[in-house]
């Protein structure tokens, strides 16, 4: 199998095509995984394409999935100091693609946060007075006045849902009944949700780092591409070695 021609398909945004020789010219066990994780990216690319909230941090754990089955399924045909770097390259990718499923489970949106999102962005001046007479009242005020006044269908074409206005207008006010201050919560959990998220975005360029492999220029998670070049920079490297191991690797881990 010409794992790098493979690596390069990914590189090259060509996933289908890479999942397909995979398929082609895996073993069973390389089947399987990749069909389940073929499956994923299918999904993945539905729900983006229909714009309804297919976070770029599932795509990037999937394809870092299949990156890291390449590599592990490669090092069964090498030794040396090939072996050596493919291990090395093989943690990074299962580092990332464990990050990215982190981000991409906190930067996934439940029906209450498509509809915040859609709420403050279509009636912030009712958003902001619920937000105040919370903090006054020191709990949750009604909102079946609020709901009634909205046009729910537009939030339901806008978000491709499919539960009827009415069943969703019962189920967030209902949700404003039990959480007390409904939307100040909300916005709480935001904060300390953001500030997980920022956490794992800043623990990327570490995750380089410690097996010296520091991707220079802006990482894939900030602007919603993989960071593939720190993979490509690294194949004529990683194909160009089957001699010997070392004593020490200048790819070692610190």
């Amino acid at each position: 199998m010409r794992f790098n021609k493979i690596r390069k398909l990914i590189i090259n945004n060509n996933i289908e095509e890479a999942i397909q020789i995979l398929l082609d010219n895996g073993n069973s066990e390389v089947k399987n995984k990749i069909t389940a994780l073929g499956s994923q990216y299918n999904a993945w690319i539905d729900k983006d394409v229909m714009d309804i909230g297919a976070p770029i941090e599932e795509r990037n754990r999937i394809v870092y999935e299949i990156l890291t089955l390449i590599t592990e399924t490669e090092k069964a045909t090498v030794t040396g100091r090939k072996l050596k770097k493919l291990e090395n390259l093989a943690t990074v990718e299962k580092e990332l693609s464990a990050t990215f499923e982190k981000l991409s489970s906190l930067r996934s949106k439940g029906a209450i946060d498509l509809f915040m999102e859609w709420f403050r962005k279509t009636n912030p001046e009712a958003y902001n007075t619920l937000l105040i007479e919370e903090r006054n009242l020191g709990k949750a005020t009604s909102l079946n006045n609020v709901l009634s006044t909205l046009n729910l269908n537009e939030f339901i074409l806008e978000y491709g849902l499919k539960a009827p206005a009415n069943q969703i207008q019962e189920y967030i006010s209902r949700k404003n009944d039990e959480i007390p201050k409904f939307f100040n919560g909300w916005m709480d959990y935001n904060k300390q949700k953001n500030f997980k998220i920022k956490t794992l975005v800043n623990s990327i360029p570490g995750k380089f780092k410690k097996h010296k492999m520091l991707l220079s220029g802006v990482l894939g998670s900030f602007i919603g591409t993989l960071a593939f070049n720190i993979i490509e920079n690294y194949l004529d490297d990683i194909s160009g070695d089957n001699g010997p191991e070392e004593s020490e690797m200048d790819d070692d881990d610190d």
